[in-house]
Formats: C-alpha cells, structure tokens, sequence
C-alpha cells in the first residue's frame, strides 16, 4: 500500500543558548522570595497553576492522523507537535503572577521546550520568583540591555532561537514600558522575522464582589495577585457591568449559581485570586499542525 510521503519533523534543541547561563539571578534572591512569602499567598499560585493542568492537560508531543479515503478520493495526514520553543520577555516592575502564569502554563502543557523568561537589566519582582518557582520554570535570565552591554541583546537571542525552528514570543511590558524601545524593537524583530506574538495588556479592571467587610480581605490578595490590577467593590446582590469588568471575583460561591447564564468572560470564586485566563492563549496556541495530502485513487 501506498503511503503519504510525510514524517514528524526532527526534535529540535531543547536546551537554552549556552551563554544565557551566565546570566541567571542569584539563586538567593528567589530563595527568599519564596521564603517571605505567606504560605496563604502561595497557596493562591498552587491552585492557579493546578487549574491549568485540570482545564487543558498535557498534550503529547507528537500526534499524528492519517487518512485514506478511495470513496472521497483523497488521502491526507496531519501531524501536531509543540513549537521548538517559547520567550517571554518580562518587564522586571511586571507585578501580575496571575496573568505571568497563565500566559506560561499553556505553553508548558503544549510540551513546549525551552520556555525561557528573560528580563531586561534586572531580577523580577518577588512574587514573579515565587509564580515561576511554584510553577516549575527555572530559566530565568536577566538580560542586559544593549545600552548598559556590548553583549547580545534581546533581538539577538530572538534571531538565535529563531534558527532553532518556528517559536513564539511573549512580552510582558507595564503601562509604563509598553511603548519603550525595548519591547518596540523586540516587535519589530518579530515582524520581521514573521514570529506569532502575544502581549500582556497592562492594568485590568477587577470587579470583586464583597460586602464591605469582606472586599477589604479580597482586595489584598487581588493587589497580590494581579499587581497593577484596577479594582472595584460592588456588592454581591448587584451586577457590575459586563462591559466594564476583565473579570469578576466573588467571595461567596453562590454567585455562581446565581450567574449562571449572566456572567462576563471571566468569573473567579474563593481561593481562585490567583487565576487568569488570556483569551484565545491556549496549548494551541504553542503548537503547530503540519498537513501532507493527495489524490488517492
């Protein structure tokens, strides 16, 4: 029998740039940002992070599906497997774990290898140590800029892993970073180079619904959570405008119940401070399909 001349491609490198390893944050400082961290917060990261693997699992690294079909009169293959590697560029002032992580997560569970996170002349804040030790993503790095370094700089490591095969960049910029000449050039080598990309939009606007005894406890584990996060009290028996609101936070689970068919995109309850969700950033965002087909007689 005939078959599609088609084949998986070839693993790619799956290590990090050799030179990166020069330039990893001192082990000490994300030590004792996990260590000066309540474990009450940390638990929020857990079950964000175990959310994620509940909601989309881990998908294997190569899928394959062939079909041959004399009655259509076509014969195809489709192969699926995790882009050879993901970048995420993060402004060390980046103070969200929740959006870092779930915008991390799906590349991990799409078996991506390496995701790398790199800061510009500086460690990050704390709580993004404690998200990527609790999530497992050790390379780290803290890149110079090219104005303080005669060094490779960002877009060099970009062009270099873009040699590794088709990969994705993620940046993470704050509202007062996101038009800096880093992150701009770091897009314009992305267009050039035709690489997919994703962006971190700054400052969500959060609706948490509290009576006013409990919005005070709530909104101290937001500001955790969600750093440069906008926050508004509204009381449980209203309704925020959906329109006004990234996302809810409820304290009592009945609000589930009760919004049933009249909630927004994003609707988080007790324990859940810690989630996002970045719409259309998915494990398939992470991977790439490849198809061979032909007539089959």
């Amino acid at each position: 029998m005939s078959t599609l001349p088609f084949s998986p491609s070839a693993a790619s490198v799956r290590t990090p740039p050799a030179w990166l390893d020069a330039l990893r944050p001192d082990d000490e400082l994300a030590a004792s940002a996990y260590e000066n961290t309540p474990a009450h917060l940390r638990a929020l990261l857990k079950s964000a992070v175990a959310f994620y693997f509940h909601l989309w699992g881990e998908a294997p690294a190569e899928e394959t599906r062939r079909v041959r079909s004399s009655a259509a009169g076509f014969a195809w293959a489709r192969a699926e497997s995790p882009v050879s590697w993901t970048l995420a560029v993060l402004d060390p002032a980046h103070a969200s774990p929740a959006r870092l992580l779930a915008a991390l997560l799906p590349a991990v569970l799409a078996g991506v290898e390496p995701v790398l996170i790199v800061c510009p002349d500086h460690p990050p804040l704390p709580v993004q140590s404690v998200a990527l030790e609790l999530a497992g993503l050790e390379n780290l790095y803290v890149v110079p800029t090219a104005a303080r370094s005669a060094g490779p700089s960002l877009s060099d490591l970009v062009r270099e892993l873009a040699t590794r095969g088709e990969g994705r960049l993620l940046l993470f910029p704050t509202e007062q970073s996101r038009f800096a000449p880093a992150f701009r050039t770091l897009r314009e080598t992305a267009r050039a180079l035709r690489l997919r990309l994703w962006q971190d939009t700054p400052a969500p606007r959060l609706a948490l619904l509290a009576d006013a005894d409990e919005a005070s406890a709530l909104a101290d584990r937001l500001r955790w959570a969600h750093g440069d996060a906008v926050q508004e009290a509204v009381s449980p028996e209203a309704r925020p405008d959906r329109r006004g609101f990234d996302a809810w936070y409820a304290v009592r689970p009945d609000v589930f119940e009760e919004a049933a068919t009249d909630f927004p995109s994003l609707l988080f309850g007790p324990g859940l401070e810690a989630c996002w969700l970045h719409e259309r950033l998915t494990p398939a965002f992470f991977r790439v399909a490849r198809h061979a087909v032909r007539l089959h007689p």
